[in-house]
C-alpha cells in the first residue's frame, strides 16, 4: 500500500497509544495483582503479566494492522466477517460500552484527583473539569494537537518516573502496609488481569491506525509502546498497593510534596485515555448511521459519561460493562481470522452464509467464556439457575484464551471450506528440506546459548545457597529486579536482529551500520539511566520486598555490583543481535559460552 502523506506518522501512533496505556485503570489493575505476588510467587505473577501483555499486544497489533491495511475503522472492519447486520450489532454494543468506560475513566481520575486536593473541591466539579478537557481534546482532534501531544506525553513519562521513584522512596521509609497473600493459584488470575487491558482496546484499535502512513511500522510501534507502558503502569500499581490502596498512595505523595506532579499525571492520563473512548464512540456511531458527525457525537458521549460519573452511577454499571466486555474477546478472534482471510483475497465481505456461521462461532466463544467463569460470571448472577448447573466450576486457564480459541477455530474451519478464499493442502504442511536445514543452522546455536545460560544460573544458585539464608533471600530480591532491568537489553537485541536482517536482505548495508551505531548508543543511554536510578533509589527499591535493614543493605550492595555491568550487557545484546540478523548465530554462541563458563561462573 502506498504511503499516505496526510496520514498519521509512526511517532504519532506511538504517542496516541502511550497516552492510552498511562491511566488510573492500568494502575488499579496492577494494584489488584499485588496480593498475588506475595509469598514467593512474584516470578509467577511477573511471567503472567509479561505473557498476558505479549498475547494481548499481538492481538492489538493484528487489529491495528487490519484497519491500516483496509483503511477502515474497527466497527467497519467487523462488517467483513459478520455482515452489515452483525457489524451493526457489535457497533451498538461497542457504543454502549464506550459510554460506560468514559464514565469509569472520568470517575477514577476525579476520585484520585480529589484525594490529592484534600477533598476541598467537590467530586462533581472535578468530574466536570476532566470532562471539559476531554471534550476539547476530541474537538481539536489528533492532528490538531500533534506537537502539544508530544510535549504532553514526554511530560507524562517524566512524571510517572518521578511518581514511581517517590513511591519507592516513601515505601522504604516505613509508610507502606503489609499485603496479605492471595490464596490459591495465581498465574491464570494474573494472566487474565494482564490480557484484559490490551484486549479491551481491540474494538477501537483500528480507529487510530487506519490512516497510518506506514501501516506495519506504525501498528508495530503502537502495540509495542502500549504493551511496555502498560507493564510499567502495572508495576506502579503493585508498588502503590504497599500503601493499602491507590488513594492512600496519592495521599502519601501529597504529604511528600509531590501532589502537583501526581495531579498532573492523573489529569493528563485520564484525558488522553478517555479521549480514545469518547472519540471512538463517534466512530462507532458513524458505522451505524453514516451521516452522524463523529466529533460532536464524541463530545456528547463525553458529556453523558461525565454526568454518569458525577452522579456516582458507575458502581451499579460495572458488572454490565464486564458483561459487554466479554462480548469482544471472541468477536476479536473471529474478526482477525475472517478479516485477514478476506483481505488476502481482496474481498469486502465473506458472504451471508459465512456471516451467519461466524456469528454462531462468536456465540460459541461467548458461551465458553462465561462457562469458564462459572459462578463468577455476570450471567450466573443474572441467572442463578445457570450458576447452579455449573456447580461452582471455573476454568483453571481463565476465560479469555478458551473463548478466543473456540471462536477462532470455528471461523477457521469455515474458511477451509471456502475454496475461493483459502485452500490448505496436506503437502503445504510438510517442511521443505532446504529451509529446515537453514532454520536448524540458525536456531541450534541460539538454543545452545540459552541452555548454557540457564545451566549457569543453576550453578550460581547452587553456589549462592551455600552462603546461608540471608544471602539466599537477598539474591531472590536482586534477581527479581534484575529481570526487569534486563528487559530493555533483550528487547533491543531482538529489535537489532530484525532491523539488521531486513536491511541486509534489502542490500542497505549503510543503514545496517547506522542502525548498529545508533542502536548501541541508545542502549548505552538506557543502561546509564537505569544504573543511575539504581544507585539513587536502589535502597528504596529493596524496601518494597522487605523491611529488614540487614537484608536491604545486602541486596543493595549486590545490586550495585550488578549495575556496573549493565552498560556492557546492553552493548553485547545489541551487537549479538546484529550478528544474528546477518545470519551468524555461531559467534554470539561462542561469546556467550566464554562469558558464562570462563568469566561469570568462576567469579
Amino acid at each position: 500500500m502506498k504511503e499516505d502523506k496526510k496520514g498519521m506518522s509512526v511517532l504519532g501512533c506511538g504517542l496516541v497509544w502511550f497516552g492510552a496505556a498511562v491511566s488510573i485503570a492500568e494502575i488499579e489493575a496492577g494494584a489488584a495483582l499485588a496480593p498475588a505476588a506475595v509469598g514467593g510467587r512474584g516470578w509467577s505473577v511477573l511471567g503472567a503479566i509479561l505473557l498476558g501483555h505479549l498475547f494481548g499486544g499481538a492481538m492489538l497489533f493484528l487489529a491495528m494492522l487490519l484497519g491500516a491495511r483496509t483503511r477502515r475503522g474497527g466497527m467497519d472492519c467487523a462488517k467483513t466477517p459478520f455482515g452489515r447486520a452483525g457489524g451493526g450489532f457489535f457497533a451498538a454494543l461497542n457504543l454502549l460500552q464506550l459510554v460506560g468506560w468514559t464514565a469509569v475513566m472520568v470517575a477514577q481520575g476525579a476520585g484520585a484527583a480529589k484525594e490529592l486536593l484534600g477533598g476541598r473541591v467537590p467530586f462533581g466539579a472535578v468530574c466536570a473539569g476532566i470532562g471539559a478537557l476531554v471534550a476539547v481534546w476530541i474537538y481539536v482532534g489528533l492532528r490538531g494537537v500533534g506537537k502539544i501531544n508530544s510535549v504532553a506525553m514526554a511530560l507524562l513519562f517524566a512524571l510517572t518516573v518521578a511518581l514511581f521513584a517517590s513511591l519507592l522512596s516513601t515505601g522504604s521509609k516505613g509508610a507502606g502496609h503489609p499485603t496479605e497473600p492471595m490464596p490459591g493459584p495465581v498465574f491464570w488470575f494474573a494472566f487474565e488481569m494482564s490480557v484484559a487491558m490490551p484486549l479491551s482496546w481491540l474494538p477501537l484499535a483500528a480507529d487510530y491506525t487506519r490512516d497510518a502512513r506506514r501501516p506495519v511500522a506504525a501498528c508495530a510501534v503502537a502495540a509495542l509502546v502500549y504493551s511496555l507502558v502498560s507493564c510499567w503502569m502495572y508495576g506502579i500499581g503493585m508498588v502503590a498497593a504497599a500503601f493499602g490502596s491507590i488513594p492512600d498512595a496519592f495521599r502519601h505523595l501529597g504529604a511528600a510534596g509531590l501532589g502537583a506532579a501526581a495531579l498532573l499525571v492523573i489529569v493528563f492520563s485520564t484525558v488522553t485515555t478517555t479521549f480514545l473512548d469518547a472519540y471512538s464512540a463517534g466512530e462507532s456511531a458513524k458505522s451505524l448511521w453514516s451521516r452522524v458527525p463523529a466529533k460532536p457525537f464524541g463530545v456528547a458521549v463525553c458529556a453523558l459519561g461525565t454526568l454518569l460519573a458525577a452522579r456516582g452511577a458507575m458502581d451499579r454499571y460495572l458488572d454490565f460493562l464486564y458483561l459487554i466486555a466479554s462480548v469482544f474477546a471472541p468477536m476479536a478472534a473471529v474478526l482477525l481470522v475472517g478479516g485477514f482471510a478476506a483481505l488476502r483475497r481482496g474481498a469486502d465481505a465473506v458472504g451471508r452464509g459465512a456471516a451467519a456461521w461466524n456469528f454462531a462461532a462468536w456465540a460459541a466463544g461467548f458461551a465458553v467464556y462465561h462457562a469458564c467463569l462459572g459462578a463468577d460470571s455476570p450471567l450466573a448472577a443474572a441467572f442463578p439457575s445457570a450458576a447452579g448447573a455449573l456447580g461452582g466450576w471455573s476454568s483453571p486457564a481463565g476465560a479469555t484464551l478458551p473463548s478466543m480459541a473456540v471462536s477462532a477455530l470455528l471461523a477457521f474451519l469455515k474458511i477451509l471450506r471456502m475454496r475461493d478464499m483459502f485452500e490448505l493442502r496436506a503437502k503445504d504442511l510438510l517442511p521443505g528440506a532446504k529451509y529446515f536445514k537453514t532454520l536448524l543452522r540458525l536456531g541450534l546455536p541460539s538454543g545452545v546459548t540459552q541452555a548454557i545460560f540457564s545451566m549457569s544460573m543453576i550453578v550460581v544458585q547452587s553456589l549462592t545457597n551455600s552462603f546461608g539464608e540471608m544471602f539466599i533471600a537477598a539474591n531472590v530480591i536482586v534477581m527479581r529486579i534484575d529481570g526487569f532491568v534486563m528487559m530493555p537489553a533483550f528487547s533491543l537485541g531482538t529489535a537489532m536482529t530484525t532491523f539488521a536482517g531486513q536491511n541486509i536482505g534489502a542490500g542497505q548495508m549503510d543503514r545496517v551500520l547506522k542502525g548498529a551505531r545508533n542502536g548501541t548508543l541508545a542502549a548505552m543511554g538506557i543502561s546509564a539511566v537505569i544504573t543511575v536510578l539504581i544507585l539513587l533509589f536502589g535502597r528504596g527499591l529493596m524496601g518494597v520486598f522487605t523491611t529488614t535493614p540487614e537484608l536491604i543493605d545486602l541486596s543493595f550492595k549486590m545490586m550495585k555490583i550488578l549495575a556496573v555491568g549493565y552498560i556492557a550487557m546492553e552493548v553485547t545484546q545489541c551487537l549479538s543481535g546484529i550478528m544474528r540478523g546477518a545470519g551468524d548465530t555461531v559467534t554470539p554462541m561462542w561469546i556467550s559460552i566464554f562469558n558464562t563458563i570462563v568469566i561469570r561462573v568462576p567469579l
